[in-house]
């Protein structure tokens, strides 16, 4: 069975880029659409004493994740992504309104080749 059967649902990644630096030596610019309609699977991490939803990410630092998400092997994405419009089975209803900072990117995750595991942290407002 390929992984790609297992992916039921839709999202949107969006990229920050950068036009400027401001007073303070921050970039200025815009959050725009990277890849739309990207065909994926999201799910929620189950917080418990033996799994919390803090994961040891690159170089050791320890990240804060709520979701889960895979992804096609061939797709782009990297920790300074942002993942919006996530559409399960045809319906936004689950996600509705919510965003994601991706905080860490797996490309071969436990030396599989053949697909991309990002952990997601919700963007609470």
């Amino acid at each position: 069975m390929a992984i790609e059967s297992l992916f039921n649902a839709t999202c949107t990644i969006s990229r920050f880029t950068s036009s400027s630096v401001d007073a303070y030596g921050q970039p200025t610019g815009a959050w725009a659409d990277y890849a739309t309609l990207v065909r994926c699977r999201i799910q929620e991490m189950v917080m418990s004493s033996n799994w919390p939803n803090e994961r040891i990410g690159p170089g050791g630092t320890a990240v804060e994740a709520s979701h889960k998400m895979w992804l096609g092997k061939a797709q782009s994405i990297t920790e300074m992504d942002k993942v919006t419009t996530v559409s399960v089975d045809g319906s936004t209803s689950a996600y509705s309104g919510l965003s994601f900072d991706v905080v860490y990117v797996a490309a071969s995750p436990g030396g599989k080749k053949h697909h991309i595991e990002a952990w997601l942290k919700v963007i609470r407002s």
